[in-house]
């Protein structure tokens, strides 16, 4: 037998603004994110570079750990 469930998604909001510099902002599933801290190119739900604000709906994907992650090494 084959059972088929529906997932629920959820959406998240995300707003940023930065007073000083820029950032780039990231949101990844954790696999992703584990590809992507070994040096990889990995896929994410959300990459914007170098910005000063903005707001962002992002729709993840099945229940899991997600990781939003906020880089301003190019405004050192």
């Amino acid at each position: 037998d084959y059972i088929s469930t529906e997932v629920d998604l959820l959406t998240i909001k995300l707003s940023i603004n930065v007073y000083l510099g820029d950032i780039t902002v990231g949101v990844l599933d954790e696999t992703n994110f584990n590809i992507w801290t070994d040096g990889y190119e990995a896929q994410a739900y959300l990459v914007r570079e170098n910005i000063m604000s903005g707001e962002f709906e992002i729709e993840l994907g099945p229940a899991g750990i997600y990781y939003i992650v906020l880089d301003n090494s190019d405004s050192l």
